[in-house]
């Protein structure tokens, strides 16, 4: 699986994505909603893939 723009904008669209319990603690802190959320990542770009953990992928994104 390839995290690009297309891929999260599809995502987000089917509603098939899950928000780990860390990042939805860290919204809710930031006191942002679901939907600024969306917003936020269907502008963004791929900055930086993580695979040093095999058991954790992780994307660093940017907003546009």
């Amino acid at each position: 699986m390839s995290i690009t723009p297309d891929f999260i904008l599809t995502e987000i669209e089917k509603q098939s994505y899950e928000i780990s319990l860390h990042a939805d603690d860290e919204r809710i802190a930031d006191g942002l909603t679901v939907s600024q959320l969306e917003f936020a990542l269907s502008n963004c770009e791929v900055r930086t893939k993580y695979y040093s953990n095999p058991g954790i992928y992780g994307t660093a994104l940017s907003s546009l």
